[in-house]
């Protein structure tokens, strides 16, 4: 994905991939879908000195449906080789979580991998706190209901939530 800054320079995302492994044997259990920004004149940039550039160019939502849609395609032209029931988790941030675009995309990925039947994970950021409304509410209920898992990204370690109400009591 080539992104334009309001400066015009041209950046480079990649796409990369961290393997989510068990604590008890080592195994692989799935992946996390990560972003690398690359620069010309910088080389690779670390995420927290792109995330906060990508947020103020409004880039984050369209990243993470692009990220998504690669994934999912990489995914299916590899699906014989895809483990069954493997974990795929993308970080997304709060702002996502009021948008009808997220189910969207959540529910093509879904469709695109039912094949093997991967587990969607969603890593919520921590960079801003998640709405309190109605809409956020929503589309909360609706991805449990589509087989979604939520986590907080603590940089490393995943906090699977499992209360049975839409809005898990540290959202």
């Amino acid at each position: 994905l080539h992104v334009r800054s309001r400066r015009q320079r041209q950046m480079c995302i990649r796409d990369s991939f961290q393997p989510v492994v068990s604590s008890t044997d080592a195994s692989v259990l799935g992946v996390e879908v990560l972003v690398r920004w690359h620069t010309a004149r910088a080389g690779v940039l670390s995420p927290d000195q792109f995330i906060p550039a990508a947020e103020r160019e409004g880039m984050i939502v369209p990243l993470t449906h692009h990220l998504m849609e690669k994934t999912g395609g990489m995914l299916v032209a590899n699906i014989d080789r895809v483990p069954r029931g493997m974990q795929v988790a993308f970080n997304v941030c709060a702002e996502h979580f009021s948008l009808e675009s997220l189910l969207q995309d959540c529910q093509r990925f879904l469709d695109r991998t039912s094949a093997r039947g991967l587990q969607l994970m969603l890593e919520l950021t921590e960079r801003q706190p998640i709405a309190e409304d109605e809409q956020t509410d929503r589309i909360l209920k609706r991805l449990r209901e589509m087989g979604v898992k939520l986590a907080i990204d603590d940089f490393g370690t995943c906090l699977l939530y499992t209360s049975p109400s839409p809005r898990d009591a540290t959202l």
